[in-house]
């Protein structure tokens, strides 16, 4: 009994801990999708700037 009950337990903290990386991801790309739609095109669009400032690492 001791044995499911801890590799449940294991098996739960590993989930939720992927589920917490995926929605840590996913807001980072809402983020820099509304950064980037804010941002508008300028006139002097530096693509190597907008590529840099877009995704964040975890």
């Amino acid at each position: 009994k001791v044995l499911l009950g801890d590799a449940i337990s294991v098996m739960l903290a590993a989930a939720a801990f992927n589920f917490k990386r995926a929605m840590r991801f996913l807001l980072c790309l809402i983020r820099s999708m509304i950064k980037w739609s804010i941002q508008g095109v300028d006139s002097n669009f530096n693509e190597t700037k907008v590529l840099s400032n877009t995704f964040c690492w975890l």
